[in-house]
């Protein structure tokens, strides 16, 4: 594996980071209650936004993929395979 720049492994630690705990928490207890059906018009709409900003999230993280991958003159496939580059949701 080829050595990574001290702006490689901050790009690196970066796309590690992940969805912060709480939305992650407050996301997956939505879809549980979708699931059961349980789930207010109120909390739909949380639903709604908490996907759109992981959504958000992941867009980001492809980006600085994106750039993590230029910089080491690869592609996103051979990064992936390189690098501990942790699932998205999954954490």
């Amino acid at each position: 594996m080829k050595r990574m720049s001290p702006r490689e492994k901050a790009l690196l630690a970066r796309i590690n980071r992940g969805l912060p705990k709480a939305l992650r928490t407050r996301f997956y207890a939505l879809v549980e209650k979708r699931e059961a059906e349980t789930l207010s018009k109120q909390e739909y709409r949380e639903l709604l936004h908490l996907t759109d900003e992981a959504e958000r999230l992941q867009v980001e993280r492809i980006k600085m993929m994106v750039k993590l991958s230029r910089l080491r003159n690869t592609s996103l496939d051979q990064l992936m395979e390189e690098l501990p580059i942790r699932k998205p949701l999954h954490e």
